[in-house]
């Protein structure tokens, strides 16, 4: 018969990676949101046949997105607590 600890290991493991993937996955979309918002300020200089480009919409979706990883980042900081 296994022990306690034999039995919570692998699970421990396997949280523990988990959790590192959510990390990474959060600073990968952290890191392009802000190439993203780059990209957007260098649409001033670019030249558009169709009218003027739409910097005021695309700049309120990056700004949405960026709230909705902020608040992605704040739900898995209070889940991932040992406290609880």
């Amino acid at each position: 018969m296994a022990s306690d600890s034999s039995w919570q290991c692998p699970l421990f493991r396997l949280s523990g990676f988990l959790f590192q993937a959510d990390k990474i996955r959060e600073l990968h979309l952290q890191s392009q949101l802000v190439e993203l918002r780059d990209l957007l300020g260098q649409t001033k200089n670019e030249p558009r046949l169709k009218g003027p480009f739409a910097f005021g919409f695309y700049k309120e979706v990056l700004l949405s997105c960026e709230r909705i990883v902020d608040r992605l980042h704040s739900m898995r900081c209070v889940t991932a607590r040992d406290e609880w």
